[in-house]
């Protein structure tokens, strides 16, 4: 999938909204492609 301005707008405002105040744990590569993000909140 490309990565283009308004897909990236998108994932911005999303990522705002539910990790608000979040710290990133870990980053993960399973994939050439793909991105995991492991977020720790106080909740």
């Amino acid at each position: 999938m490309a990565l283009d301005g308004i897909f990236l707008s998108c994932i911005c405002d999303e990522i705002q909204k539910t990790a608000a105040n979040a710290k990133v744990d870990k980053i993960y590569q399973p994939a050439k492609d793909e991105l995991v993000i492991n977020l720790r909140t106080k909740n």
